[in-house]
Protein backbone atom coordinates (compact mmCIF):
# COMPACT_ATOMS: atom_id res chain seq x y z
CA UNK A 1 0.00 0.00 0.00
CA UNK A 2 2.84 2.58 1.06
CA UNK A 3 4.42 1.84 -2.00
CA UNK A 4 2.05 2.46 -4.55
CA UNK A 5 1.10 5.78 -2.19
CA UNK A 6 4.24 6.83 -2.85
CA UNK A 7 4.16 5.51 -6.53
CA UNK A 8 1.04 7.63 -6.97
CA UNK A 9 2.74 11.16 -5.27
CA UNK A 10 5.40 10.72 -7.65
CA UNK A 11 2.96 10.63 -10.84
CA UNK A 12 1.01 13.33 -9.21
CA UNK A 13 4.53 15.89 -8.74
CA UNK A 14 5.75 14.15 -12.99
CA UNK A 15 1.83 15.50 -13.88
CA UNK A 16 1.90 18.60 -12.24
CA UNK A 17 5.61 19.56 -13.19
CA UNK A 18 4.42 18.97 -17.20
CA UNK A 19 1.33 21.21 -16.72
CA UNK A 20 3.70 24.10 -15.17
CA UNK A 21 5.98 23.31 -18.31
CA UNK A 22 3.10 23.56 -20.78
CA UNK A 23 2.01 26.67 -19.30
CA UNK A 24 5.28 28.72 -19.15
CA UNK A 25 6.65 27.68 -22.56
CA UNK A 26 2.83 28.20 -24.37
CA UNK A 27 0.80 30.80 -22.45
CA UNK A 28 3.07 32.55 -20.43
CA UNK A 29 2.45 36.00 -21.55
CA UNK A 30 6.25 37.42 -22.27
CA UNK A 31 3.82 40.54 -24.41
CA UNK A 32 2.44 41.84 -21.65
CA UNK A 33 5.60 41.64 -19.10
CA UNK A 34 7.28 43.74 -21.53
CA UNK A 35 4.82 46.42 -21.92
CA UNK A 36 5.17 46.61 -17.99
CA UNK A 37 8.78 47.23 -18.14
CA UNK A 38 8.90 49.06 -21.04
CA UNK A 39 12.88 49.66 -21.26
CA UNK A 40 15.65 48.54 -22.97
CA UNK A 41 17.64 47.35 -19.88
CA UNK A 42 16.04 43.89 -19.62
CA UNK A 43 19.19 42.28 -19.39
CA UNK A 44 20.17 43.97 -16.30
CA UNK A 45 17.31 43.46 -14.20
CA UNK A 46 17.31 41.30 -11.41
CA UNK A 47 15.09 38.09 -11.30
CA UNK A 48 14.31 35.69 -8.37
CA UNK A 49 13.24 31.91 -8.27
CA UNK A 50 11.66 29.53 -5.75
CA UNK A 51 12.20 26.54 -7.37
CA UNK A 52 9.47 23.50 -7.21
CA UNK A 53 12.40 20.89 -6.64
CA UNK A 54 14.58 22.17 -3.23
CA UNK A 55 12.30 25.26 -2.30
CA UNK A 56 15.28 27.20 -2.32
CA UNK A 57 15.42 31.28 -3.33
CA UNK A 58 17.59 31.87 -6.52
CA UNK A 59 18.39 35.44 -6.87
CA UNK A 60 20.87 37.31 -8.61
CA UNK A 61 19.54 36.47 -11.82
CA UNK A 62 19.61 38.30 -15.21
CA UNK A 63 18.91 37.16 -18.96
CA UNK A 64 20.04 38.56 -22.06
CA UNK A 65 16.81 38.41 -23.63
CA UNK A 66 12.92 37.74 -22.33
CA UNK A 67 13.12 34.51 -24.98
CA UNK A 68 16.09 33.25 -21.83
CA UNK A 69 13.83 34.13 -18.91
CA UNK A 70 11.33 32.12 -20.27
CA UNK A 71 13.70 29.01 -21.25
CA UNK A 72 14.44 29.15 -17.39
CA UNK A 73 10.86 28.95 -16.74
CA UNK A 74 10.34 26.21 -18.51
CA UNK A 75 13.36 23.82 -17.47
CA UNK A 76 13.34 24.86 -14.10
CA UNK A 77 9.62 24.69 -13.01
CA UNK A 78 9.03 27.02 -10.02
CA UNK A 79 6.85 27.82 -7.31
CA UNK A 80 7.08 31.50 -7.41
CA UNK A 81 8.89 33.79 -9.68
CA UNK A 82 9.77 37.73 -8.66
CA UNK A 83 11.19 40.84 -10.56
CA UNK A 84 13.61 43.58 -8.58
CA UNK A 85 15.51 46.34 -10.54
CA UNK A 86 17.71 47.56 -12.97
CA UNK A 87 21.37 47.41 -12.46
CA UNK A 88 24.36 49.16 -13.75
CA UNK A 89 25.45 45.01 -14.63
CA UNK A 90 24.16 41.82 -15.22
CA UNK A 91 23.33 40.15 -12.16
CA UNK A 92 24.04 36.62 -11.64
CA UNK A 93 25.40 33.81 -8.86
CA UNK A 94 28.71 32.54 -8.56
CA UNK A 95 29.22 29.39 -10.49
CA UNK A 96 31.70 26.71 -11.37
CA UNK A 97 34.41 28.85 -9.41
CA UNK A 98 33.56 32.02 -11.50
CA UNK A 99 32.73 34.98 -9.60
CA UNK A 100 29.39 36.19 -9.70
CA UNK A 101 27.68 39.44 -9.54
CA UNK A 102 25.31 40.48 -6.84
CA UNK A 103 22.90 43.38 -6.09
CA UNK A 104 25.21 44.43 -3.91
CA UNK A 105 28.09 44.73 -6.16
CA UNK A 106 26.74 46.76 -9.11
CA UNK A 107 24.58 50.44 -8.69
CA UNK A 108 21.02 50.42 -9.00
CA UNK A 109 19.60 52.22 -12.04
CA UNK A 110 16.04 52.21 -11.08
CA UNK A 111 12.82 50.46 -11.29
CA UNK A 112 8.95 51.01 -11.04
CA UNK A 113 7.18 52.36 -8.34
CA UNK A 114 5.48 49.31 -6.55
CA UNK A 115 2.81 49.14 -4.00
CA UNK A 116 1.86 45.52 -2.01
CA UNK A 117 -1.32 44.76 -0.43
CA UNK A 118 -1.62 41.70 1.28
CA UNK A 119 -4.82 40.20 3.46
CA UNK A 120 -2.55 38.56 5.77
CA UNK A 121 -1.67 41.88 6.94
CA UNK A 122 -5.46 42.60 8.20
CA UNK A 123 -5.67 39.43 10.45
CA UNK A 124 -6.66 41.71 13.15
CA UNK A 125 -9.47 43.45 11.92
CA UNK A 126 -10.59 40.59 9.27
CA UNK A 127 -14.68 40.46 10.69
CA UNK A 128 -15.08 37.03 8.93
CA UNK A 129 -13.64 33.17 9.91
CA UNK A 130 -10.80 33.99 7.63
CA UNK A 131 -7.00 34.11 8.67
CA UNK A 132 -3.24 33.48 7.16
CA UNK A 133 -4.20 32.26 3.43
CA UNK A 134 -7.68 32.02 3.50
CA UNK A 135 -9.95 34.80 2.40
CA UNK A 136 -13.84 34.98 1.18
CA UNK A 137 -15.96 37.36 -0.59
CA UNK A 138 -16.33 39.24 2.76
CA UNK A 139 -12.75 40.63 3.68
CA UNK A 140 -11.40 40.82 -0.09
CA UNK A 141 -13.76 44.32 0.34
CA UNK A 142 -11.21 45.55 2.36
CA UNK A 143 -8.56 45.08 -0.96
CA UNK A 144 -11.36 46.55 -3.22
CA UNK A 145 -11.39 49.15 -0.44
CA UNK A 146 -7.57 49.92 -0.59
CA UNK A 147 -7.17 49.69 -4.02
CA UNK A 148 -9.40 52.71 -3.96
CA UNK A 149 -7.83 54.52 -1.39
CA UNK A 150 -4.09 54.03 -2.80
CA UNK A 151 -5.56 54.48 -6.81
CA UNK A 152 -7.05 57.69 -6.08
CA UNK A 153 -4.04 59.03 -3.69
CA UNK A 154 -1.67 58.26 -6.41
CA UNK A 155 -3.67 59.77 -9.21
CA UNK A 156 -5.02 63.12 -7.44
CA UNK A 157 -2.77 64.04 -4.93
CA UNK A 158 0.78 62.51 -6.76
CA UNK A 159 -0.28 63.53 -10.42
CA UNK A 160 0.52 59.65 -11.62
CA UNK A 161 -1.05 58.64 -14.54
CA UNK A 162 -0.24 55.26 -16.02
CA UNK A 163 -0.83 53.17 -12.72
CA UNK A 164 -1.29 48.71 -14.02
CA UNK A 165 -3.45 46.70 -10.97
CA UNK A 166 -2.43 43.67 -10.76
CA UNK A 167 -3.62 40.16 -8.59
CA UNK A 168 -1.01 39.05 -6.81
CA UNK A 169 -1.92 35.45 -7.39
CA UNK A 170 -2.13 34.76 -3.68
CA UNK A 171 -4.25 37.52 -1.09
CA UNK A 172 -4.17 40.83 -2.42
CA UNK A 173 -2.72 43.34 -5.15
CA UNK A 174 0.14 44.81 -6.56
CA UNK A 175 0.28 48.47 -8.00
CA UNK A 176 2.61 49.05 -10.55
CA UNK A 177 2.90 53.28 -11.42
CA UNK A 178 4.73 53.22 -15.19
CA UNK A 179 5.09 57.32 -15.34
CA UNK A 180 8.48 58.01 -16.32
CA UNK A 181 9.56 60.20 -13.89
CA UNK A 182 8.92 57.23 -10.81
CA UNK A 183 12.25 55.19 -12.62
CA UNK A 184 14.71 57.26 -11.12
CA UNK A 185 13.29 58.59 -7.77
CA UNK A 186 15.44 57.70 -5.00
CA UNK A 187 14.77 55.14 -2.07
CA UNK A 188 13.98 58.90 0.04
CA UNK A 189 11.77 59.92 -2.51
CA UNK A 190 9.83 56.48 -2.04
CA UNK A 191 9.77 56.19 1.33
CA UNK A 192 7.91 59.90 1.05
CA UNK A 193 5.21 58.63 -0.94
CA UNK A 194 4.43 55.43 1.24
CA UNK A 195 4.55 57.88 4.34
CA UNK A 196 2.30 59.98 2.74
CA UNK A 197 -0.56 57.43 1.76
CA UNK A 198 0.59 54.97 4.91
CA UNK A 199 -1.63 55.83 7.93
CA UNK A 200 -0.96 51.90 9.89
CA UNK A 201 2.22 50.70 10.41
CA UNK A 202 2.09 47.54 12.12
CA UNK A 203 -1.33 45.45 13.19
CA UNK A 204 -1.02 46.08 16.37
CA UNK A 205 0.04 49.43 16.35
CA UNK A 206 -1.24 52.02 14.33
CA UNK A 207 -0.17 56.17 13.72
CA UNK A 208 -3.44 58.28 15.43
CA UNK A 209 -4.46 61.17 13.32
CA UNK A 210 -5.33 63.76 16.08
CA UNK A 211 -7.24 66.31 13.89
CA UNK A 212 -8.01 64.65 10.70
CA UNK A 213 -10.33 66.99 9.93
CA UNK A 214 -7.49 70.08 9.62
CA UNK A 215 -4.25 68.37 9.02
CA UNK A 216 -5.78 66.75 5.98
CA UNK A 217 -8.80 67.35 4.45
CA UNK A 218 -8.28 65.47 1.01
CA UNK A 219 -7.25 62.71 3.13
CA UNK A 220 -10.66 62.63 5.32
CA UNK A 221 -12.81 63.38 2.12
CA UNK A 222 -10.77 60.31 0.64
CA UNK A 223 -12.19 58.03 3.90
CA UNK A 224 -15.54 59.46 3.35
CA UNK A 225 -15.88 59.14 -0.16
CA UNK A 226 -14.95 55.34 -0.19
CA UNK A 227 -14.59 53.53 3.15
CA UNK A 228 -17.28 55.71 5.44
CA UNK A 229 -20.55 54.66 3.19
CA UNK A 230 -19.82 51.19 3.19
CA UNK A 231 -18.46 50.86 6.72
CA UNK A 232 -22.40 52.18 7.74
CA UNK A 233 -24.66 50.84 5.33
CA UNK A 234 -22.94 47.43 6.31
CA UNK A 235 -23.36 47.48 9.60
CA UNK A 236 -26.34 47.62 12.06
CA UNK A 237 -27.26 50.67 13.89
CA UNK A 238 -26.13 48.91 17.51
CA UNK A 239 -22.73 48.05 16.39
CA UNK A 240 -22.52 51.17 14.73
CA UNK A 241 -23.40 53.08 18.38
CA UNK A 242 -20.33 51.38 19.90
CA UNK A 243 -18.51 54.44 18.27
CA UNK A 244 -17.78 56.70 21.08
CA UNK A 245 -20.21 60.18 21.01
CA UNK A 246 -22.25 59.03 18.30
CA UNK A 247 -26.21 58.57 19.14
CA UNK A 248 -28.65 55.92 17.67
CA UNK A 249 -31.04 59.19 15.92
CA UNK A 250 -27.61 60.09 14.56
CA UNK A 251 -26.57 57.52 12.71
CA UNK A 252 -30.12 56.25 11.21
CA UNK A 253 -30.25 59.77 10.23
CA UNK A 254 -26.70 58.83 8.54
CA UNK A 255 -27.36 55.46 6.91
CA UNK A 256 -30.73 56.85 5.54
CA UNK A 257 -28.68 60.31 3.86
CA UNK A 258 -25.81 58.02 2.53
CA UNK A 259 -28.27 55.87 0.08
CA UNK A 260 -28.79 58.97 -1.53
CA UNK A 261 -25.93 60.83 -1.80
CA UNK A 262 -23.45 61.07 -4.45
CA UNK A 263 -20.43 62.40 -1.90
CA UNK A 264 -20.78 60.87 1.03
CA UNK A 265 -18.89 63.98 2.46
CA UNK A 266 -21.44 65.81 2.69
CA UNK A 267 -22.59 63.99 5.96
CA UNK A 268 -19.61 65.26 8.44
CA UNK A 269 -21.78 68.17 9.41
CA UNK A 270 -23.64 65.64 10.93
CA UNK A 271 -21.52 64.31 13.80
CA UNK A 272 -20.17 66.53 16.57
CA UNK A 273 -16.39 66.74 15.88
CA UNK A 274 -14.98 64.65 18.43
CA UNK A 275 -17.40 61.82 17.35
CA UNK A 276 -16.54 62.44 14.29
CA UNK A 277 -12.63 61.95 14.89
CA UNK A 278 -13.27 59.13 16.66
CA UNK A 279 -15.11 57.21 13.82
CA UNK A 280 -12.23 58.19 12.14
CA UNK A 281 -9.92 56.17 14.07
CA UNK A 282 -12.18 53.28 14.10
CA UNK A 283 -12.61 53.28 10.46
CA UNK A 284 -8.43 53.87 10.01
CA UNK A 285 -8.04 51.11 11.61
CA UNK A 286 -10.59 48.74 10.13
CA UNK A 287 -10.57 49.41 7.09
CA UNK A 288 -7.43 52.26 5.55
CA UNK A 289 -4.85 50.45 3.41
CA UNK A 290 -2.11 48.42 5.23
CA UNK A 291 1.08 48.30 2.72
CA UNK A 292 4.04 46.94 2.70
CA UNK A 293 6.40 49.86 2.71
CA UNK A 294 9.96 47.67 2.24
CA UNK A 295 8.20 46.74 -1.44
CA UNK A 296 8.16 50.51 -2.36
CA UNK A 297 10.86 51.73 -0.66
CA UNK A 298 13.89 49.23 -1.23
CA UNK A 299 15.60 48.79 -4.78
CA UNK A 300 16.71 45.48 -3.52
CA UNK A 301 13.31 44.05 -3.15
CA UNK A 302 11.73 41.59 -5.36
CA UNK A 303 7.87 41.52 -5.89
CA UNK A 304 6.26 38.71 -7.72
CA UNK A 305 6.71 38.59 -11.54
CA UNK A 306 3.42 39.22 -13.72
CA UNK A 307 2.34 36.34 -15.70
CA UNK A 308 4.20 33.96 -13.31
CA UNK A 309 2.09 31.19 -11.05
CA UNK A 310 1.39 31.70 -7.32
CA UNK A 311 2.29 27.68 -6.84
CA UNK A 312 0.14 28.39 -3.10
CA UNK A 313 -2.92 28.70 -5.17
CA UNK A 314 -2.11 27.58 -8.49
CA UNK A 315 -3.70 31.25 -9.62
CA UNK A 316 -1.72 33.49 -12.48
CA UNK A 317 -0.28 36.94 -11.31
CA UNK A 318 -2.92 38.88 -13.72
CA UNK A 319 -3.42 42.50 -14.69
CA UNK A 320 -6.76 43.97 -13.23
CA UNK A 321 -9.17 46.18 -15.42
CA UNK A 322 -11.55 46.86 -12.13
CA UNK A 323 -9.99 46.05 -9.46
CA UNK A 324 -13.04 47.50 -7.14
CA UNK A 325 -15.31 44.59 -9.12
CA UNK A 326 -12.36 41.57 -9.30
CA UNK A 327 -12.85 38.36 -7.25
CA UNK A 328 -10.13 35.74 -7.29
CA UNK A 329 -11.93 32.66 -7.31
CA UNK A 330 -14.15 33.86 -9.85
CA UNK A 331 -12.20 35.85 -12.07
CA UNK A 332 -8.74 34.49 -11.38
CA UNK A 333 -7.33 32.74 -13.90
CA UNK A 334 -6.05 29.49 -12.67
CA UNK A 335 -2.70 28.27 -15.15
CA UNK A 336 -4.45 24.29 -14.59
CA UNK A 337 -7.69 25.80 -16.78
CA UNK A 338 -5.68 27.76 -18.74
CA UNK A 339 -4.08 24.40 -20.09
CA UNK A 340 -7.07 22.84 -20.27
CA UNK A 341 -7.03 21.02 -17.03
CA UNK A 342 -9.00 20.54 -14.02
CA UNK A 343 -7.84 22.06 -11.22
CA UNK A 344 -9.52 19.82 -8.65
CA UNK A 345 -7.53 17.15 -9.70
CA UNK A 346 -3.83 18.59 -8.65
CA UNK A 347 -3.39 19.14 -5.03
CA UNK A 348 -0.68 22.35 -5.27
CA UNK A 349 0.87 21.96 -1.50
Amino acid sequence: MIEKEDKDIVEHEKMLLESLKIYYEKYFDMEMLSKLLNDTNFETREFGFIRRDDKRMYRNKSFKEPKFLREYLVTFPVNHGYIGAVYEDRVMPAMNYNQGVSIDQTKWIGRELTFDLDLTDYDEVRECNCVGRDFCEICWTLMQDAYKIVDDTLRNEFGFENIVWIFSGGRGYHAWVLDKIVYNLSEEQRKSIVAYIQLIYTTVNYEKIEDIDTISIPLRNRIYRYLVRNYFLDNDVEYLMKLNGIGKKTIENVKEKLTTLKIPERIIPLFPKQARNDMLEVIIRKRYPRLDGAVTEGHNHLIRLPGSVHMGTGYITQIVDKPDKFQPHKDGLHFLEVIGKNKEDFNLK
